[in-house]
């Protein structure tokens, strides 16, 4: 994937790749030695204009946030700042802007991510995702996320 960073199809497939393999298939083992992460990542951010490219990055991290050595790597290589990209950009598209809620979600399981989640203040994703909600509920949620966030 890093030799072809520019090749749209190729980033897809790969992306295909690592969801698959990291789908119980093994112990994370040879995507960590593989920097798959750091992968997943450059993926994400060389192509964000593609659909495809940024809804499997999404699904590719909340696939590999299964297993917590990987979900520490997503974090080290700044998985989190690109999924609040991918959450920007695709202001009017629903669906990958659910994908890159759940993965933000994911990479929570790790300590460590939760303090990289509130340095890149991307905690601020919740908030604008429950803004339909009445606005007390909808104050009430985002000062509790804020609070809950920064006790971990």
């Amino acid at each position: 994937m890093r030799e072809h960073l520019k090749d749209e199809g190729v980033q897809e497939f790969g992306l295909d790749s690592i969801i698959e393999f990291a789908s119980d298939h093994d112990d994370g083992g040879a995507l960590l030695q593989d920097r798959a992460a750091k992968c997943v990542v450059l993926a994400i951010e060389a192509h964000p204009e593609a659909y495809n490219v940024s809804w499997k990055g999404c699904v590719a991290v909340q696939t590999m946030c299964r297993k917590l050595s990987l979900s520490s790597e997503l974090g080290k290589a700044q998985a989190l700042g690109a999924l609040k990209q991918v959450y920007e950009d695709y202001k009017d598209d629903r669906e990958v802007r659910q994908q890159a809620v759940w993965a933000l979600g994911a990479l929570t399981n790790v300590p460590a991510n939760v303090s990289r989640l509130l340095a890149a203040e991307a905690y601020t994703v919740v908030c604008i995702g429950v803004s339909q909600l009445p606005r007390r509920a909808s104050r009430n949620i985002c000062t509790a996320t804020k609070a809950s966030l920064g006790a971990r």
